[in-house]
């Protein structure tokens, strides 16, 4: 993290996100589940489109979301409803925030 060295107390936060298309699930409103890992949320969207996410992973690693918090979150959504079985995918992020 550039600014390390002269802001020592900062630390890497980011969080990573899943948008799917679950017409099976009926989700009116925002859903959080605590993870050993980290929070978990499921944030209905119009047109049956769901936010999966993570609000915060202690990390300064920038790469993409990992194949690991991928499984962890797609599998809380199942917890939820098994309807998230048949939704399709549309989009995979990872953002970085510095605290």
């Amino acid at each position: 993290m550039g600014a390390r060295d002269a802001f020592p107390q900062l630390r890497g936060v980011r969080g990573e996100l899943i948008h799917v298309h679950a017409p099976d699930v009926d989700i009116t409103r925002p859903v959080r589940l605590m993870h050993p890992r980290y929070s978990i949320y499921v944030v209905p969207r119009a047109g049956h489109r769901y936010v999966i996410g993570a609000t915060s992973i202690e990390s300064d690693d920038m790469k993409a979301i990992t194949v690991q918090s991928t499984l962890e979150l797609l599998s809380s959504a199942f917890s939820i409803s098994s309807g998230f079985s048949e939704a399709t995918m549309r989009t995979f992020a990872s953002t970085a925030v510095r605290h």
